[in-house]
């Protein structure tokens, strides 16, 4: 049915810088998606695991740990295993080292542009119908 796809997602934000944050917060909830905020790392995977998020966005330089550790602990955690987990960076990111980097799905320079974003969300959706949701 549609509603199935229409459904928002539940994003967690982990970002420590404030206009950001809003910004991004704002566009999630005015696209109907359910989101949960997290300013530093650690807080980030406890969120995690109370709020179950499909997706995640991970900012790279985090106040207490990196964005890179936070991704390996996310991925270890059954609640965000299987989570969409898109890296924010204020860098241009270094292409050999993101190769190597098998945490994240998506890498996307601050502040995030909402066009792409959108974009990887819809397909997000699309690959984890299930086969019910296509036929009903």
């Amino acid at each position: 049915s549609t509603k199935e796809t229409d459904q928002g997602l539940r994003v967690l934000l982990i970002d420590d810088n404030e206009d950001v944050v809003e910004s991004t917060a704002l566009w999630f909830t005015m696209s109907g998606h359910q989101i949960a905020i997290a300013r530093n790392g650690t807080q980030g995977v406890s969120t995690a695991q109370t709020f179950e998020p499909d997706v995640i966005l991970l900012d790279i330089g985090l106040p207490d740990i990196d964005g890179y550790q936070v991704a390996r602990k996310l991925r270890e955690l059954p609640t965000t295993q299987g989570s969409l987990i898109i890296a924010l960076s204020g860098y241009s990111l270094n292409k050999t080292l993101l190769r190597e980097v098998t945490d994240f799905d998506h890498y996307l320079l601050k502040p995030p542009n909402f066009n792409q974003l959108r974009n990887l969300l819809a397909k997000y959706k699309r690959s984890n119908q299930s086969t019910e949701d296509l036929y009903s």
